[in-house]
C-alpha cells in the first residue's frame, strides 16, 4: 500500500508465469508473431472472461476489427460466444477515445460503464497508438489513472520497432514485461522497476501498520458515474480493520465490488451517502457529517476527502449509542417542556377563573359586615373577619400565582442591561419599605449582562425584599455583588437575617413553600419560585447558603461573564 493506491483485490491473471495480480496492475508484452499475441491473450482473456470481468482489446485504428475477432474466435471458439453477449469487445484507438471526458483519462468512462452494466472490472488489451499520435494510452498519465482502478492492462509491442534503449524504456514504464526467450515467455524488470518495488514494500508495510490499527473506520473508494457524469454507484478498493468491526461487514466479501451490491438499497438511502461522496470525488471538496445508514442501522459520524479525482476516502466512528442519548434527551425535553407549557397553562386559566367566584366571596362577606355587623355576638364577628382575610390572602395567591404564570409566557426579548440600573429600579420599588425598617443596601460595581430588565428588576426586589422581611433585631443590612468566573457572572445577595435551616435552602424555592408561620412574616411563599424561574429563562442558576440565625447568603448565575 502506496499513498497513491491502496492495495485491494487480487485476480487470477490466467497466465501461469504471471499467477495472480492487484487490481491496477500494468505489464507489457513484447511480440514477433502474431501467435505471441495470441499465446498470451487467450488465457488472460479467457480467465477475465470467466471472472465476470468486461474484456477490450484496443487496436490500432488501421487495422480491422473482424480480423482481430477472427483471430480469437479461431484459436478459441469461446471467444465468439463471448463477442455475442457483449463480455469481449475489439474497439479501435479512435473509438476507445471517442469515451473521453473532456480532458479525462479515456479508461475512465468505459470502466463506469463496464461497473454499470454489472461487471466487477476492466481487462485491457492495448495496442501503441501510431507514431506521432499524441493520444497515448501508454502515457504517464493513462498509467497513473490505471494503478488506481479496477483494471488489469497488457500492452502490446512490436519487439523489432524498438531498439535496446527504447524497449528498456518501456519496460521501466510497466510493472515488468513479458519477452519470449528460446521459445519461453520471461519476466524481465528494469533495475529501476526493482528499487521501486523494493522501496514500495516497505513503505506499504509501515502505512499497512498504521492502516490496521486505527481505531476509525477507513475505506478507500472510486465513485462511478453515469454518461451524464452523476454519481451513481462506488468501488470499495480497499478498508481497514476497524471498518469491519464498526460496519459488521467482512473485507473479502466487499473488497472491489460495487456499494450497491454489498449494501442493496443504498441508492435511495435518505442519508445520499453516493451523493455526497460522489461530490467529494468529482470536486475535491471535503466534506464532514453525521447520517444515519438504514442499511447497516447505525449511526457514523464521517469525515470525506478527496486524494485523487474520482476517488474518496472516509474515516468515520459509530455514534449510535450516543444518538439514542440525545434522541432520549431530546423526548425528554420535548416531554418536560410540555408538562411546564401545560402547568403555565393550567396556572394562568385557573387564577383567572378563580377570581370570580373569590370576588364574589369577597363582596357577600364585606355586605354581610356592613348590613349586620352590628347585630352579630363577637364569635360572630370574628367569623366574617377570618373569611374577609382568607378572601384577602387568597388574593394574593392568585396574584402571585399569575405573575409565576408570566415568567415563562410574557418576558421581553433579552437585551444588553445594565445591572446597577436593575438594582437602582428594585430599591426605588422597596424604598417605603427601606425606610421604615432602617435597612441599608450597599453594592460593588455591576455588570452589563443579557437579560430581561423588567424580570432581573423583580428578581432582586424579591431577594432584596425576603432580606428585608427576615430580619432580626438589627437593622437589615444587605450586600449585592457581582463576580466573572469560568464564562459567567456570579451575583450574591448577602443579609444579616434570621438565616435558614441548611436541610431546607433547597425547599425554599418550590412554588407556595414556607418555612414560618403567615402572622410571624406575612406573603404567600411564591416570591423565590419566581427568582427561580426568571434564573432559569436567563440560563442560569440560583441557590442559597444558609444556616439558622447567621444571615443568608443568596446566590445566582447570569452567563457572559469573562472567561
Amino acid at each position: 500500500m502506496n499513498p497513491h493506491r491502496m492495495q485491494f483485490d487480487k485476480r487470477d491473471s490466467g497466465i501461469s508465469l504471471i499467477g495472480e495480480l492487484e487490481w491496477g496492475s500494468h505489464f507489457c508484452q513484447f511480440y514477433q508473431t502474431r501467435n505471441d499475441i495470441l499465446d498470451i491473450l487467450l488465457p488472460f482473456f479467457r480467465t477475465g472472461i470467466e471472472k465476470n470481468e468486461l474484456c477490450m482489446w484496443v487496436i490500432q485504428d488501421s487495422i480491422d476489427t473482424a480480423d482481430i475477432l477472427a483471430e480469437l474466435t479461431g484459436a478459441d471458439s469461446f471467444f465468439a460466444k463471448a463477442a455475442k453477449e457483449g463480455k469481449l469487445r475489439i474497439i479501435p484507438i479512435a473509438g476507445w477515445l471517442a469515451g473521453r471526458h473532456g480532458m479525462d483519462s479515456a479508461v475512465v468512462p468505459w470502466l463506469d460503464d463496464a461497473i454499470m452494466n454489472g461487471f466487477d472490472g476492466l481487462r485491457l488489451a492495448c495496442e501503441p497508438a501510431a507514431e506521432g499520435d499524441d493520444d497515448c494510452l501508454d502515457s504517464a498519465d493513462e498509467l497513473q489513472v490505471i494503478s488506481r482502478l479496477n483494471v488489469l492492462a497488457n500492452f502490446l509491442y512490436p519487439h523489432d520497432s524498438y531498439d535496446a534503449p527504447g524497449l528498456m524504456e518501456i519496460v521501466r514504464n510497466h510493472a515488468f514485461a513479458l519477452v519470449r526467450n528460446a521459445g519461453a515467455w520471461e519476466i524481465v524488470e528494469s533495475s529501476e522497476a526493482k528499487v521501486i518495488r523494493h522501496a514500495l514494500k516497505r513503505s506499504e508495510e509501515k502505512l499497512q501498520s498504521l492502516f490496521s490499527n486505527m481505531s476509525e473506520g477507513f475505506s478507500y473508494n472510486r465513485i462511478v458515474v453515469d454518461k451524464a457524469g452523476e454519481p451513481r454507484d462506488y468501488i470499495m478498493l480497499d478498508v481497514n480493520y476497524a471498518f469491519e468491526h464498526l460496519t459488521g461487514l467482512r473485507r473479502e466479501d466487499i473488497i472491489g465490488r460495487r456499494v450497491t451490491e454489498v449494501l442493496p438499497g443504498i441508492e435511495s438511502d435518505p442519508a445520499d451517502f453516493i451523493g455526497r461522496f460522489g461530490r467529494v470525488a468529482v470536486t475535491g471538496k471535503p466534506d464532514r457529517f453525521e447520517s444515519y445508514s438504514v442499511q447497516l442501522d447505525r449511526w457514523y459520524s464521517c469525515s470525506a476527502f478527496c486524494p485523487h479525482k474520482g476517488f474518496f476516502a472516509v474515516t468515520f466512528s459509530e455514534i449510535t449509542e450516543r444518538k439514542l442519548a440525545e434522541e432520549e434527551l431530546r423526548k425528554a425535553l420535548a416531554r418536560l417542556e410540555q408538562s411546564n407549557s401545560d402547568l403555565q397553562q393550567f396556572a394562568y386559566v385557573a387564577s383567572h377563573d378563580l377570581q370570580e367566584p373569590l370576588r364574589m366571596v369577597s363582596s357577600y362577606v364585606q355586605l354581610l359586615e356592613r348590613r349586620y355587623g352590628d347585630k352579630l355576638d363577637a364569635d360572630a364577628v370574628d367569623f366574617i373577619n377570618f373569611a374577609a382575610d382568607g378572601a384577602e390572602r387568597m388574593r394574593g395567591m392568585i396574584q402571585d400565582l399569575l405573575a409565576y404564570s408570566r415568567v415563562g409566557t410574557q418576558g421581553d426579548r433579552l437585551t444588553r442591561v445594565d445591572f446597577e440600573q436593575v438594582l437602582s429600579d428594585a430599591l426605588a420599588n422597596l424604598q417605603v419599605t427601606i425606610s421604615e425598617c432602617g435597612a441599608e443596601v450597599t453594592h460593588t460595581s455591576l455588570p452589563e449582562v443579557s437579560g430581561d430588565p423588567s424580570q432581573l428588576t423583580q428578581l432582586m426586589q424579591n431577594l432584596i425584599g425576603n432580606a428585608i422581611k427576615f430580619r432580626g433585631d438589627d437593622p437589615p443590612r444587605v450586600t449585592v455583588q457581582a463576580e466573572a468566573k469560568n464564562g459567567e457572572w456570579f451575583f450574591s445577595v448577602k443579609d444579616n437575617g434570621i438565616g435558614i435551616e441548611p436541610e431546607y435552602a433547597e425547599r425554599i424555592f418550590d412554588i407556595f413553600q414556607r418555612l414560618h408561620n403567615r402572622l410571624e412574616y406575612p406573603g404567600t411563599g411564591i416570591g423565590l419560585a419566581i427568582c427561580k424561574k426568571i434564573v432559569d429563562r436567563h440560563g442560569g442558576r440560583i441557590w442559597a447558603e444558609a444556616r439558622a440565625g447567621g444571615g443568608s447568603i443568596f446566590r445566582f448565575t447570569i452567563p457572559g461573564g469573562d472567561t
